[in-house]
């Protein structure tokens, strides 16, 4: 199923910067793009094991020109389960 904010049907012009945009549902998403994932990894004072999660991907027309559709990925971190994923105080987080 598709997130709350990918069904929205609101397309208003470009304010602000692309992402703000995008989290206040001012474009409607063209399309999903199945098959993508994401491994996540931490290091730090431990090194977690990876986590590989399913990406939902959906991209917009912003243009009427034939310039690239932006994409916007979207991980769901509750498929982690009520521990999540264990992180380090201090470290570095990848996506």
């Amino acid at each position: 199923s598709a997130a709350p904010w990918a069904t929205t049907t609101i397309s208003h012009a470009l304010l602000g910067n692309f992402e703000e945009s995008i989290l206040k549902g001012r474009f409607a998403p063209s399309g999903r793009i199945e098959g993508f994932t994401a491994e996540i990894g931490a290091s730090g004072s431990y090194c977690p094991q990876h986590a590989t999660l399913p990406v939902n991907v959906t991209y917009f027309d912003i243009s009427q020109h034939s310039t690239p559709s932006p994409f916007l990925g979207v991980i769901d971190l509750e498929a982690l389960g009520k521990k999540g994923y264990s992180v380090p105080k201090t470290g570095t987080i990848q996506v």
